[in-house]
């Protein structure tokens, strides 16, 4: 009865079904049940023929079209994208010119002012050159304007956000970082993962889990015991390979986890701190040494980690439902279809545990197994 909302891709997931809404660019995941009473409304030309499809009274059927009516016009709401004023790029005589080499390429960002420059610099301060009389390949300007974050790609506006939301400009800035270091465009991606990844040189491991449940703690310990550092906070997954690629950034360290990491990491102490907001606390940007040369690796395993002081190590599955309910609405996924198509092939192939820990040594040791299986796995 309602074919027009009807969602655009869908994949069963072990016992769960993620419907992707193409007008609306957003993920659903539901049971089984409610699946086939979706496939049910969709299919049925008439409320009788809907019913009798379930076999269940005129009553209850006009309970549960309302229910389904309700979520498909709640799914189907179509995304906007925030009009943007595009003003031509005015740089101030007062803003900080500050030149970078990453991956081979040559990068000139201009900072409006200092306050801007502390949103992007010290993730990338260790790519940090003196000036050159080489062309860039790219140039970036960040503008704050009116209370408003400005972000130009090669003069180009890029995006406007709220100064209150920094860390859109922030994710915009590493999508575009990505896109020069790689020779890409936005739609080369499935999606960016709030996620924390580390390899052993063969496979790539995410990391998920909220704010202060220790991702990014676990993976500056796993960065210093020799790991392959792929990526911090944000994770970027290509469609092309459906393989995760390392972002150039160094791990941000909350202040939470100082003293976690004060005798891994030796000069954690002198690292400048820097305060976004009074809530989050001070932050610290540590740097590790690449041990690989390799770009990018697959990756099928998903670990929620949760830190737990004086508690025992274990490992414990974790559906893919569950592990999208966490992951999904902190990710930019792609609009387009075919990318919605990746991230769906790459969700049914990936495996999801809970990782609970107090003692990195034993989660070291979890971590070193579930890598090796994997490096079997893709070799195979």
């Amino acid at each position: 009865m309602k074919n027009t909302l009807a969602p655009t891709l869908q994949r069963l997931v072990d016992t769960h079904w993620v419907l992707w809404f193409e007008v609306s660019n957003s993920y659903s995941i539901v049971d089984e049940p409610f699946y086939a009473n979706l496939q049910a409304y969709l299919k049925a030309n008439t409320t009788q023929e809907f019913s009798e499809s379930l076999n269940i009274s005129h009553k209850q059927s006009e309970a549960l079209q309302g229910q389904l009516d309700d979520y498909l016009h709640q799914c189907t709401i179509p995304s906007t994208n925030p009009s943007i004023n595009h003003k031509p790029l005015e740089r101030s005589t007062n803003s900080e010119s500050v030149n970078y080499h990453v991956n081979g390429k040559f990068i000139r960002v201009h900072y409006d002012t200092a306050s801007v420059k502390r949103l992007i610099h010290p993730g990338i301060a260790h790519h940090h050159i003196a000036h050159s009389t080489t062309t860039p390949d790219v140039v970036f300007d960040i503008q704050l304007r009116e209370d408003q974050l400005w972000l130009y790609d090669n003069e180009r506006l890029i995006t406007v956000v709220e100064k209150t939301d920094y860390h859109l400009i922030q994710g915009k800035f590493d999508m575009r970082l990505l896109c020069a270091i790689y020779n890409t465009e936005e739609n080369d991606w499935a999606g960016t993962f709030h996620a924390s990844t580390v390899s052993n040189g063969n496979a790539a491991l995410l990391c998920i889990g909220s704010t202060g449940q220790g991702k990014s703690t676990l993976t500056a310990l796993l960065a210093a015991h020799g790991f392959d550092l792929v990526a911090d906070d944000v994770t970027p997954l290509r469609s092309s390979d459906l393989h995760t690629y390392k972002v150039p950034k160094a791990v941000s360290i909350k202040q939470g986890a100082f003293h976690v990491l004060q005798g891994t990491i030796p000069n954690l102490e002198s690292l400048p701190a820097y305060t976004f907001s009074t809530k989050k606390g001070a932050t610290k940007y540590v740097h590790f040494n690449a041990q690989s040369s390799q770009t990018h690796y697959p990756c099928r395993t998903v670990i929620l980690v949760n830190y737990k002081a004086k508690h025992d190590t274990e490992l414990t599955p974790l559906s893919v439902a569950e592990a999208l309910q966490m992951l999904i609405p902190d990710t930019w996924l792609s609009p387009l279809q075919e990318n919605a198509e990746a991230f769906l092939n790459w969700i049914a192939s990936i495996r999801c545990y809970q990782l609970t820990y107090s003692d990195f040594n034993a989660a070291k040791v979890i971590v070193t197994e579930l890598l090796d299986e994997d490096h079997k796995y893709f070799s195979d």
